[in-house]
C-alpha cells in the first residue's frame, strides 16, 4: 500500500455542519425519539482527498433533552491508492478519527445547563465496515 513511512490518510480537520439541541417540556416527546448515527463518505476524482460525514441523534430520557449534529472531517491521502483503499482508509480510519470529536461535542453540549452529561458509545468502524462490505455482496 505505502512504501515510505507517510501515514496513508492524513486528518485535516473538521467542522460543525450544525447542531440542534432540544429541552423537551413534557417527558412523553423524548421517550418517542430514538439515538442513531449515520457515517457517509466521499472521495475526490483525482483520489488525493476525502470526506467523511457523521450524524448523530442522541437522547437523555432522564433530562428529557435530544439533539441532532452533524460534523464533517476532510483528509488527505498519499499518492498511489486505488479507490478500494482509499474507501476503506476513509471508512475506517477516518471515520474513527473523526467520532472522539463527535462523542466530545455530545458531552458538552449535554452537560452545559447540568451536570448528567451524555455520552456516546464507542463504535468499532473496522467492523461496521466489514458488515457493509458483506450487505453490497449480499
Amino acid at each position: 500500500m505505502n512504501k515510505n513511512s507517510e501515514a496513508p490518510l492524513m486528518f485535516d480537520g473538521y467542522k460543525i455542519n450544525y447542531i440542534k439541541y432540544f429541552n423537551h417540556d413534557v417527558e412523553n416527546d423524548v421517550e418517542e425519539i430514538e439515538s442513531s448515527i449515520n457515517v457517509g463518505f466521499a472521495l475526490s476524482k483525482d483520489l488525493k482527498n476525502g470526506l467523511v460525514v457523521q450524524t448523530v441523534g442522541f437522547v437523555n430520557t432522564d433530562r428529557n433533552i435530544s439533539g441532532k449534529i452533524k460534523i464533517t472531517g476532510q483528509y488527505t491521502f498519499v499518492e498511489g491508492l486505488d479507490k478500494e483503499q482509499s474507501e476503506q482508509l476513509l471508512a475506517q480510519n477516518g471515520a474513527a478519527m473523526l467520532y472522539p470529536y463527535l462523542r466530545t461535542i455530545v458531552s458538552i453540549i449535554s452537560g452545559l445547563d447540568e451536570d448528567n452529561v451524555s455520552v456516546l458509545p464507542s463504535l468499532n468502524f473496522r467492523d461496521a465496515y466489514l458488515e457493509s462490505r458483506k450487505d453490497k455482496q449480499a
